[in-house]
């Protein structure tokens, strides 16, 4: 049985993600946000350190923060909560977990960007900022951990049907976006679960340092 981390299970795309590898006989670990604060480093690091001997085999690196605001209004505090919750946590939980993972010579982390890694629009600098540069600590880490046999992946949801969507956009801009979604309708969370679980999973092999963008079409268009 292997062993995945999950961040931010306790919603949305990370629950649908943590439920469907407990249905598949993965063993998931899920912690709280009281157990594992990502805008807190110095908690980020105790908890990689109190959790050396679990032997994750499986990282995968969903929890996100979005704060819209225009660039001009943006302090720097709120910033730095942005960074360290959607980048600076993932690279030490990345660094912290890999470790194992080289020992083994096996694993697999998937990290949770977003349409907005490589789009932007207003009042989205600080989130647009940290998933831009969480692509590049993809890339990098999937370089340098390949040949150990860990396989490192980004994927990217577009529009996705969960609270935070329905907090930054009013029902009238949510109805606005499906109709430039060509299949025409937001994704649900179990669509972004279906292909971070085949990422993880022994049928992939190959596939490492990618960014696997689930919109629906929304920008191809």
């Amino acid at each position: 049985m292997k062993r995945a981390l999950i961040t931010g299970a306790s919603r949305g795309i990370g629950r649908a993600i943590a439920d469907l590898l407990a249905k598949r006989g993965y063993e998931v670990i899920c912690p709280t946000r009281v157990e594992l604060d990502l805008s807190n480093i110095e908690n980020v690091k105790k908890y990689i350190h109190d959790s050396k001997k679990l032997n994750i085999d499986i990282l995968i690196n969903n929890a996100g923060e979005n704060i819209v605001q225009p660039l001009m209004d943006i302090d720097f505090e709120t910033w730095e909560k942005i960074q360290n919750i959607n980048l600076n946590s993932v690279f030490l939980l990345t660094q912290g977990f890999a470790s194992q993972m080289i020992n083994n010579r096996w694993g697999r982390i998937v990290n949770v960007a977003s349409l907005f890694s490589f789009l932007t629009k207003e009042g989205r600098a600080s989130y647009t900022t940290s998933k831009t540069a969480l692509l590049g600590l993809t890339r990098t880490s999937a370089v340098e951990l390949a040949k150990y046999n860990v396989l490192v992946n980004a994927v990217s949801p577009g529009f996705v049907d969960t609270e935070l969507t329905r907090k930054n956009n009013s029902q009238e801009r949510i109805d606005e976006i499906c109709k430039n979604i060509p299949i025409g309708r937001m994704s649900k969370p179990e669509d972004i679960a279906e292909v971070v679980a085949f990422l993880i999973s022994d049928s992939n092999n190959y596939i490492t340092g990618q960014n696997i963008i689930v919109d629906g079409g929304y920008s191809i268009l």
